[in-house]
């Protein structure tokens, strides 16, 4: 079943395959991390997002240490495609903001995904469309 980037419909399936694959063996440094997201869609509405233990889920989170603030098309880059260095483009040339701990980013950038978060993140990219 494929769905759209950021619809009910994605989450849902995100969400299910999360729990399919259980502990994520995540890295300690990013265990507990949470990152709010407020992503611009292309319909001219924003759409809260947060991030916890390294899957995307629906609105915001009250303990989020970061909130990014990006475009639907730079997030899908990030966060689908696993396309780190579009982000990384994107802050440098202020098409992505940070507030809050913006050490966090290189946090972000230092650590490898384990096994599992990489086969959750390819089945992720499976399953969605643009």
């Amino acid at each position: 079943m494929k769905a759209r980037f950021l619809s009910p419909e994605w989450f849902d399936a995100v969400s299910r395959l999360a729990a399919e694959f259980g502990d994520l063996d995540i890295p300690p440094p990013l265990r507990g991390l949470v990152w709010n997201l407020v992503i611009d869609m292309p319909d001219g509405s924003e759409k809260p997002v947060s991030m916890r233990e390294t899957v995307l889920r629906p609105g915001h989170a009250d303990n989020a240490v970061v909130t990014m603030f990006l475009e639907a098309p730079l997030a899908h880059q990030m966060f689908v495609e696993g396309n780190s260095q579009a982000g990384l483009m994107a802050f440098m040339c202020g098409d992505l903001r940070l507030e809050g701990d913006v050490s966090m980013i290189n946090v972000m950038q230092m650590i490898q995904p384990s096994a599992r978060m990489t086969a959750l993140a390819d089945k992720v990219r499976e399953l969605t469309t643009p």
